[in-house]
């Protein structure tokens, strides 16, 4: 539509500004020629007919530049509008990415720890019960030294049990190693449960109070020492 407004704009002024020119020239002529009675009428009569015809061209020039401005006026509001709603989609779609990609970490994060707690399980199974066996093994065996003399099937068996024991305890310090190197070193966020600031860390689990961050935590564990240290300095100052 504006093309054609566009295309017919130039005709028009062309044709009303020649229906200027006719005009002006029938006024001339009608400014000349007003005081002879029969032709001053005639040329009256084409003055008023290239006016009329002026006007009319002037007008259909006024009603183009109008529909010009409106259409103009149309497409500056939908440009504005489609400038809009692009900018909105992509900010749809940044946060859409961002979700995406804070629920990737979020599964990876859950994976790791689902990892995690299969790891300690077989820790606590086999890595702890091998160092708590093989020790009471060595303190029974200890206590009935004391009582009997060993004999020699019995020293072999406590050699090998202290090699069980030593053996389990490295792989015990090994397995603890890799185990706190593998999954404390998570982070996640949280609300501390005492000084309630949103903490990016390894949260540490308070019986009584809940997550904790490792400040207020470390707090705690300072106030139960101090408590368990002036416990003891009572109870020796009363015995």
């Amino acid at each position: 539509q504006i093309q054609r407004y566009e295309h017919d704009l130039p005709l028009l002024q062309q044709y009303a500004h020649n229906r200027h020119q006719k005009r002006a020239k029938r006024q001339r002529q009608y400014d000349v020629l007003y005081w002879i009675p029969f032709i001053s009428s005639q040329y009256k009569l084409k003055y008023m007919r290239a006016r009329d015809k002026f006007a009319k061209a002037e007008h259909q020039v006024a009603q183009i530049r109008h529909a010009m401005a409106s259409c103009h006026q149309t497409w500056r509001r939908l440009t504005t509008s489609l400038t809009h709603t692009r900018d909105q989609h992509e900010q749809s779609r940044e946060h859409w990415n961002e979700i995406e990609k804070q629920w990737q970490q979020l599964d990876n994060s859950l994976q790791k720890l689902d990892e995690g707690r299969q790891f300690w399980y077989d820790f606590e199974k086999y890595q702890t019960f091998m160092v708590m066996e093989s020790m009471q093994y060595l303190i029974q065996q200890e206590h009935q030294s004391t009582r009997n003399k060993k004999s020699v099937d019995e020293a072999m068996m406590m050699d090998a049990w202290i090699k069980t024991f030593k053996m389990a305890c490295f792989e015990y310090d090994e397995c603890f190693q890799h185990g706190q190197e593998r999954w404390f070193t998570i982070q996640v966020e949280f609300d501390c449960a005492l000084c309630n600031n949103v903490c990016c860390e390894w949260p540490c689990l308070d019986t009584i109070h809940g997550l904790l961050c490792h400040t207020c935590q470390e707090s705690i564990l300072e106030t139960k020492r101090n408590m368990e240290q002036w416990t003891a300095l009572q109870h020796l100052y009363h015995s």
